[in-house]
């Protein structure tokens, strides 16, 4: 597993150097991406107790709760694994994150906090989870890919860990079926949370 990992972490680079662009506007698809991660993470870092909610619904799927590695981008895993060594605390304030943080970060997850205030309260649960499913989805693809690129790689070389690529693949694929099934069957969206935790009492509609 360490070896895979590392191995990926490699081709993340490799990739990340090859899709720098050089000058011009910011594609559209790296935009889309920033996008989806600021947006959750925003909702996460304005609302109490919804991280915690939305891993308990994953949970109830089977599913591993969110971590650094759902965020691709630097400042925004670094942000995430700032919070998670502080035990997942009350959220960070926005003046504590400008303390810590690159001014620019913030500014972009500020930019995003009137779509935040459009959402009723009922919804931050049922559009917090439908955004890490699919921060989810996105990054295991991402992953898939890479992962044969180190097959081919592996292959071409004729390396024995061909084989641990294979089986990490496979797994890979396992991973996105699972997403895929909890995204189309919105099982989260008749989820009761308990009672104990404030605000979220009741049945999500």
């Amino acid at each position: 597993d360490r070896t895979v990992l590392l191995r990926l972490r490699e081709a993340e680079r490799r990739a990340a150097r090859r899709a720098r662009p050089t000058s011009g506007p910011v594609p559209q698809r790296e935009s889309a991406r920033a996008y989806l991660e600021g947006y959750c993470l925003t909702m996460l870092l304005t609302h109490d107790h919804l991280l915690e909610q939305i891993n308990q619904v994953l949970e109830g799927m089977d599913l591993p709760p969110l971590h650094a590695q759902d965020f691709t981008d630097p400042a925004y895993r670094a942000l995430f694994e700032s919070w998670e060594k502080d035990g997942f605390g009350p959220v960070p304030d926005f003046e504590w994150l400008r303390a810590q943080f690159p001014a620019g970060v913030v500014d972009r997850l500020e930019a995003l906090l009137p779509v935040e205030q459009e959402l009723a309260e009922e919804r931050w649960l049922r559009e917090g989870v439908h955004a890490a499913l699919r921060l989810r989805e996105r990054n295991l693809r991402r992953m898939g890919a890479e992962l044969r690129m180190l097959i081919q790689e592996a292959a071409e070389a004729n390396l024995p860990e061909v084989i641990d690529y294979g089986q990490a693949l496979e797994e890979n694929a396992r991973a996105i079926l699972q997403v895929q099934q909890a995204l189309r069957a919105r099982r989260w969206e008749g989820v009761k949370l308990p009672t104990t935790v404030e605000g979220f009492g009741g049945e999500v509609v």
